[in-house]
């Protein structure tokens, strides 16, 4: 056992931290004055008066007053050439990224037809940061919103059929989709209230319990990627009368109930009303049925709600048509958009080339066009030459750099000829909205009556700051958008556009999608995504998809297999006896000690050094208590202290050591007051 901490006396507070930057001349006023009258007697020997009420030490003091300010600047120096050297690097601040929600649409009853909900549909929230300000959502998908609603749910096993419900928006409740022991030709039934056929489309969202876990992993590359571990089949099926035919399945985020996500199915030529057998009902609707046709599975999954017109949206706002403005003493190659952080990828620019001068047309070799033409977006204008038509763009300023004839084409002369057609303006963490906050409807629609969001926007994270961008920046120079260590694959997984993540981990030879079997040329990346309402931080599918294919088609050397996975967590909960000071207030230091204990382990800002609990670290006895009387006021000792791992009870004063790759979750914990 190691050395406990008995209180706080015996606390170092020393820990270890990135290095300070070199100071090039120490001291503020006081040393300044100090060291010019030092050099006194050299230099002035015939002043012996160096004190209070002396012209000269007037002089002195005010030499010091005014000389203080520049050796603060002095002292910047290093950092401010740091700064520009990764600016010269193209390592800026990334910008802030947009929260994500699922809107459920309702229409009215007297609706003659679905109504289309087009990409793009506006609502808004109030902002999360009690600016009073709206936030702004964008829907990601067309929706053809359906009158109505999905009345009834059944569960059918053989000829056993019963009722469950999946009305409500609880995470937290689970109800099994298919029953205990899902086997071929069991099936999930649901029942649609609705007066009209639902054309040209149906859709609706799944929402997977908190304890259904993680999306699957997802690999790419290799030589010959490895086949995963088998999912069973299964159909989409609608009634019609007294039979089921299958459903032609438009979409389907759900991987086989893998994962949460939205469905959509093309609506039958005809689907009348009826009632399936097995099923007992007052009155008939129009079925739809998940059937199992073969397979079975290692853990049935289970269902938390459904969610007839469900769609995502993106807490971001679409600017149209805008002219750009130059840059003053840019020499023509710089300009500005007038609305910023710009959403990375959502920028279409175009040039009118129709007017070329002749100047321009001498310096150029790019063929002559009329109308406008579309520009592309690259990270490095280094990379590409003369005659590309390509530009830069710094989505934290909305500023645009182009070429300058050698590394890019030169950007023709002319007014008003650069025109962004579309850009969208992110909102960061103002967009996290809770649950039932998005009820605005911006946009509008025939027979549309409202909106809302069944649960939280998830994501949302502001523009990067510049502490962590100096601490970011080494580490990606030395990567060099090539993954040379296991190490690049992580920190390279992090700059993967559409993919929203806060963390990400590499392991060789490990193939996450085998049950981590030892794969030779297989890299796993383990990735956390932004913090959820309700359990861990999982990343979603699309991020998973967008990091396994950029990192194998180009950061990995050709061969090797990306496979990129959410991390397996282990709840870690705390039994403790606290001893708290007599004059405190007992509930406010057990509120306090709950936060740091939560936070402490948090996979994303927990740990020693506030960067996430390391994968795979050990919880040291001893490290928790001196983090509790480090951080808790009026918490004078901690008498005992008992780790619970995934619901066990270790021995007192023992360390755990979790398995390799995996992390801590924060669990129930019991804290109770004893007598110092």
């Amino acid at each position: 056992m190691n050395s406990v901490w008995w209180g706080k006396e015996s606390i170092d507070k020393t820990l270890p931290g990135s290095v300070e930057p070199p100071l090039l001349l120490r001291g503020g006023r006081l040393f300044i004055r100090q060291d010019v009258a030092s050099r006194v007697p050299g230099f002035a020997s015939e002043w012996s008066n160096v004190r209070e009420g002396d012209a000269g030490f007037a002089l002195l003091k005010l030499h010091a007053e005014l000389a203080e300010p520049l050796v603060q600047r002095l002292n910047r120096l290093p950092e401010k050439t740091l700064i520009e050297y990764l600016r010269v690097a193209a390592i800026v601040p990334t910008p802030a990224s947009p929260a994500r929600a699922f809107l459920t649409f309702t229409t009215s009853d007297s609706a003659p037809k679905s109504v289309l909900v087009a990409e793009g549909f506006q609502v808004s929230s109030s902002a999360t940061d009690s600016s009073g300000n709206t936030v702004i959502f964008e829907t990601e998908q067309s929706l053809f919103a359906t009158p109505g609603e999905i009345e009834l749910s059944f569960v059918q096993q053989g000829s056993r059929s019963y009722e469950v419900d999946l009305s409500g928006s609880d995470v937290n409740n689970a109800e099994l989709a298919f029953g205990e022991n899902p086997k071929a030709g069991s099936a999930l039934l649901l029942g649609l209230n609705t007066k009209i056929e639902p054309q040209p489309s149906i859709s609706f969202g799944m929402q997977l319990s908190a304890q259904a876990g993680a999306p699957p992993p997802v690999a790419s590359g290799g030589v010959e990627p490895i086949t995963g571990l088998p999912r069973p089949f299964m159909r989409w099926e609608f009634f019609d009368g007294g039979s089921f035919d299958s459903a032609e399945v438009i979409r389907d985020e759900t991987n086989s109930l893998q994962q949460s996500g939205i469905v959509e199915l093309r609506s039958p030529k005809r689907w009348r009303l009826g009632t399936p057998d097995g099923i007992i009902t007052d009155k008939p609707l129009r079925w739809l049925r998940l059937k199992v046709v073969f397979g079975e599975f290692n853990d049935p999954p289970t269902l938390a709600f459904i969610r007839l017109n469900l769609v995502s949206a993106v807490a971001a706002r679409t600017v149209r048509n805008e002219v750009l403005e130059y840059i003053p003493d840019s020499d023509g190659r710089r300009l500005r958009l007038s609305q910023k952080p710009v959403l990375v990828g959502s920028l279409r620019l175009t040039v009118n080339e129709g007017e070329i001068n002749s100047a321009a047309q001498l310096t150029s070799e790019l063929p002559t066009q009329t109308g406008p033409v579309l520009w592309q977006e690259v990270n490095d204008l280094n990379a590409y030459g003369s005659d590309d038509r390509v530009y830069q763009l710094d989505a934290v300023t909305g500023e645009l750099q182009f070429g300058d004839g050698t590394h890019g084409a030169n950007l023709p002369q002319g007014f008003r000829h650069v025109v962004a057609e579309h850009y969208q303006v992110a909102t960061g963490s103002a967009g996290a909205v809770d649950a039932e906050q998005i009820t605005g409807l911006v946009s509008s629609a025939p027979f549309l009556v409202s909106v809302n969001n069944p649960l939280a926007a998830s994501g949302g994270r502001d523009e990067e700051s510049l502490e962590q961008t100096l601490l970011r920046g080494p580490q990606q120079i030395r990567a060099r958008a090539r993954a040379v260590t296991t190490a690049d694959y992580g920190l390279l997984a992090l700059q993967v556009n559409g993919a929203d993540i806060r963390r990400a981990y590499a392991v060789a030879g490990m193939h996450a999608g085998l049950n981590g079997a030892r794969v030779p040329g297989t890299v796993s990346v383990f990735l956390l995504g932004p913090p959820r309402p309700e359990g861990p931080p999982y990343p979603d599918q699309g991020s998973l998809d967008a990091v396994s294919r950029y990192l194998s088609e180009n950061i990995a050397p050709a061969g090797v297999e990306v496979v990129a996975a959410a991390p397996q967590f282990h709840r870690i909960g705390i039994r403790a006896s606290l001893a708290i000071a007599e004059m405190a207030d007992d509930g406010n230091v057990i509120r306090q000690t709950l936060h740091e204990l939560d936070e402490f382990f948090d996979p994303i800002h927990g740990g020693e050094q506030g960067q996430g609990w390391p994968f795979g670290g050990v919880i040291y006895h001893n490290a928790v208590v001196r983090h509790l009387l480090e951080h808790v006021d009026n918490l004078l000792a901690v008498s005992s202290l008992n780790l619970i791992v995934d619901g066990e009870t270790l021995p007192a004063c023992t360390d755990y050591e979790p398995p390799s790759n995996t992390l801590l979750w924060p669990d129930v914990h019991e804290l109770q007051e004893t007598n110092t």
